[in-house]
């Protein structure tokens, strides 16, 4: 068996190599590697509030509500029009994602990027079929109190509201 001799010289030389190596490694470490986009800064901000997921292939899911929901959020976080219809579209899953998909893919190139105003247009036109949001509206110009509280009636006409704010006056006017 061979015996190595070593200075302390070369002892310590070898421990500051070392030495030297650890930090090195360290500090790269610490060094950011990308520079995170800003689309990704704004996707984790709008997962974390927890926004309403839409299915498509649920019969008891209002189209209405998702959109309101999601607008809630992404105005709470200030983006754009077109960053808005772009996190709006990671809400979708299943059928939903599937209709978003190849309605996008089928939008002229022209068209440009998708803005919140074509989005919100388009989105209850495959879920939220005309012919029921009539049926909405006739529900709200019907309602009728009969044995519901104030509080009741009032909650009840504001949620129909929504399907035809055409026909509810703005208390300014």
């Amino acid at each position: 068996m061979e015996v190595l001799e070593m200075s302390i010289r070369e002892i310590r030389e070898a421990l500051i190599a070392i030495a030297r190596a650890v930090t090195m490694k360290a500090n790269f470490n610490m060094i950011p590697r990308v520079v995170e986009s800003t689309m990704t800064y704004w996707l984790r901000d709008f997962v974390r509030m927890n926004p309403p997921i839409f299915l498509g292939s649920k019969v008891n899911e209002n189209p209405q509500e998702f959109l309101d929901g999601v607008y809630k959020v992404l105005c709470s976080i200030g983006v754009t029009y077109r960053e808005k219809a772009e996190l709006c579209s990671y809400q979708l899953r299943d059928v939903s994602h599937i209709w978003y998909t190849q309605w996008k893919d089928n939008r002229p190139e022209i068209s440009g990027p998708i803005e919140w105003d074509e989005f919100k247009e388009a989105f209850p036109g495959m879920y939220f079929p005309q012919d029921r949001r009539e049926i909405k509206v006739e529900e709200s110009i019907n309602l009728k109190q009969r044995n519901m509280s104030v509080a009741e009636y009032s909650l009840k006409f504001s949620t129909l509201s929504r399907y035809g704010l055409s026909l509810v006056s703005n208390p300014i006017d």
